[in-house]
């Protein structure tokens, strides 16, 4: 064997992949790279080892793609050192899927979260980036952690921030709602200052190559919006789960030692989106949201205030426009679902004294009567007996009743006190002449 021979036996060259591993199809390699916005070599590499055990290093995979296609760069990224479970940064990524479920072309958007120094990930995937879509978005963010934050950090979306400028900060109704139910400040990034959100923009381009290129080179998997929800999870796990070079510990582990210690552990129900919806009570008095067929009685006195209805599947708040977090409601009830049009759906306790003079004129029976009487003193509760059994029928005689009763109301033009209406109907009673009296 020659010196040549020996030398390349015991140091082979390093220009030429050794035969014994399977060599990486760096042409595939390379069109995922080019047709799937941030694909990684890592994830390149994470791939061809899940295959090949005893594949190469991931220094060597780097070389042998130099090789093949001669060139490659790595974009260096800003590193800071992050509070342990300070701030949960939240975002939507740029890149989305187009799918097609039931022969419809659907477009899919991630909303990604990074959490305190592990930058712990949580993505999920989405139909449409609302309000309700991000506040769910949060929600289910802080259930997977386990655990809440000291402050929330958006970025200048609508959904979580109306207005950011010159110091001031106006944050969109619904997410502020929702920061108040678990406690946490919000401090939005600054337009334009992208190193407020280092973290997540690292996450976003990390879950945008380990899930959602993924999602994008095998969508003609998916059936269903539910399939991409479980492959998302299935791949968010992944991501969080793999190991650090170098180390025997994942994201999680860093999680659990350094942020979850730090962080209020998450022990309330999940956060309940209520929509709003604003109007002006009419002279009805009676609101409804949009798309119910419902409507609802709130005080009278608030004719003409403008309100704001916060309501969800069960429950519906009216409060005046402008309420303050600590503000009671002005109304609250239970939501009604009937196919009637417009049902009604009143208290009678909100209703002004003269509505509820006409209203009891065409519902109440004899024993209410009475019983209003009998507030009122003996001789008035005789005097109303008597009218009642005075004809044959006593509905006939509920007005004159209730023009006895309201005259010691609130609001009656020739009001009298309950002693005064006693003696007038003590004297009534002592001259017979009940059947004759004027209302």
């Amino acid at each position: 064997m020659t010196d040549a021979e020996l030398e390349q036996r015991f140091f082979p060259s390093r220009s030429e992949p050794r035969r014994d591993k399977v060599v990486p199809d760096f042409r595939k390699v390379h069109d995922h790279l080019t047709h799937t916005h941030h694909r990684s070599l890592m994830h390149e590499w994470f791939d061809y080892r899940e295959q090949n055990p005893d594949g190469y290093s991931y220094s060597r995979f780097l070389d042998l793609y130099r090789q093949w296609c001669r060139k490659f760069s790595v974009k260096p990224v800003l590193l800071r050192n992050e509070e342990p479970g300070k701030c949960m940064y939240i975002d939507w990524s740029s890149d989305t899927v187009t799918v097609i479920l039931d022969n419809e072309e659907v477009t899919i958007y991630f909303f990604v979260t990074s959490i305190g120094a592990s930058e712990l990930a949580y993505v999920e995937p989405f139909l449409d980036m609302s309000t309700e879509s991000y506040i769910a978005g949060n929600v289910h963010a802080l259930r997977y952690y386990g655990a809440v934050p000291k402050v929330l950090v958006p970025d200048n979306c609508k959904t979580a921030v109306n207005r950011n400028k010159d110091n001031e900060v106006d944050l969109n109704e619904a997410f502020k709602e929702m920061a108040a139910y678990y406690q946490c400040v919000v401090l939005p990034a600054r337009p334009r200052s992208p190193t407020d959100k280092n973290d997540v923009e690292a996450n976003v381009h990390h879950s945008e190559d380990w899930i959602i290129s993924d999602i994008e080179l095998h969508k003609e998997q998916f059936h269903s919006f539910r399939d991409i929800q479980i492959e998302c999870r299935r791949l968010l796990d992944r991501q969080n789960q793999q190991k650090f070079r170098g180390t025997d510990f994942n994201r999680w582990d860093w999680f659990r030692d350094t942020d979850l210690p730090e962080m209020k552990i998450l022990t309330q129900k999940d956060f309940v989106l209520r929509q709003r919806y604003y109007m002006t009570v009419p002279n009805s008095y009676h609101v409804h949201i949009k798309g119910d067929r419902q409507q609802y009685s709130v005080p009278y006195q608030y004719i003409s205030k403008d309100v704001v209805i916060l309501y969800d599947l069960s429950t519906l708040e009216v409060y005046l426009k402008g309420y303050k977090p600590n503000d009671p409601p002005i109304a609250r009830r239970e939501r009604v679902y009937s196919s009637r049009l417009n049902t009604v759906n009143t208290n009678p306790a909100y209703r002004p004294e003269s509505h509820q003079i006409a209203v009891n004129l065409g519902v109440k029976d004899s024993e209410w009567y009475l019983a209003k009487a009998r507030e009122i003193g003996p001789y008035t509760e005789k005097l109303i007996h008597q009218l009642l059994v005075s004809r044959g029928n006593p509905e006939s005689m509920y007005k004159s009743c209730m023009g006895v009763i309201t005259m010691t109301w609130s609001g009656h033009k020739d009001r009298v006190t309950k002693a005064e209406l006693e003696g007038a109907c003590r004297y009534a009673l002592a001259i017979h002449s009940n059947s004759k009296m004027k209302y």
